[in-house]
């Protein structure tokens, strides 16, 4: 039998936040889940095991963190349509993208990297988002940026960041500081007039990549210095 304790006259057990491209969202029960995995994986956008006591995080492209308490979802069934995530949340799917979606209690003792569409990059310690309130600035934007992703950072050593232009630029992690949620960062990429970052990847766990269908091999690109033009890859 699954373990169940009680916290608060809560019974703490493991649920499945599921959430489709409509933005509508449920909880499943982890046996629902397990039973049809393959079935959920394909038809969900995000699909997050998590406890029903943890916060669904939403970091979204206004440089904005929603929190939902996992107590807030409605559980459902395996064909229930689910709630709106804008219900739940102050989350306005026609302002605002979800760049990153994830459980507060995976962010725990965590370093987050923020990069923009203007190629600001930081990374911020997930306790500077340790709150009670549901929306809080999680970056701060410059006029036109917005924030283009959050990832958590592990054993990585350098990144490449690709530009809508196909400029390539690859760095050492340590070039980009540390520090707080409510600074712009650090510029990680010198862009063109008109150009825009595209995609950030870690070099470890995409050492190539396919763009524009020809093969690109990032760990093959020249280390560079952060704040760099890039180079452009030959297709």
């Amino acid at each position: 039998a699954e373990a169940v304790y009680v916290e608060n006259e809560i019974s703490v057990q493991e649920v499945v936040f599921v959430m489709d491209r409509f933005g509508y969202c449920k909880l499943l029960d982890k046996s629902t889940y397990e039973r049809n995995q393959e079935t959920v994986d394909t038809e969900q956008v995000h699909v997050l095991r998590c406890l029903n006591t943890d916060k669904i995080c939403l970091f979204t492209s206004a440089g904005v963190l929603h929190q939902i308490k996992a107590l807030d979802i409605p559980s459902g069934k395996l064909r229930d349509k689910g709630t709106p995530i804008d219900n739940l949340s102050k989350y306005d799917g026609s302002k605002e993208e979800i760049v990153f979606l994830t459980n507060f209690g995976r962010l725990t003792g965590q370093l987050l990297l923020f990069a923009t569409k203007m190629a600001m990059v930081k990374q911020v310690p997930a306790e500077e988002f340790i709150t009670n309130n549901r929306t809080v600035a999680a970056t701060k934007l410059q006029e036109g940026d917005s924030l283009l992703t959050v990832r958590i950072v592990g054993t990585e050593t350098d990144l490449a960041l690709q530009s809508a232009s196909g400029m390539f630029l690859r760095f050492s992690m340590e070039e980009i500081p540390e520090l707080k949620k409510n600074s712009r960062g650090v510029r990680g990429m010198k862009l063109g007039a008109g150009d825009e970052l595209e995609e950030l990847y870690f070099v470890t766990q995409q050492p190539q990549i396919v763009y524009k269908e020809k093969e690109v091999h990032l760990n093959r690109l020249k280390l560079a210095k952060r704040d760099g033009k890039g180079s452009k890859v030959r297709l």
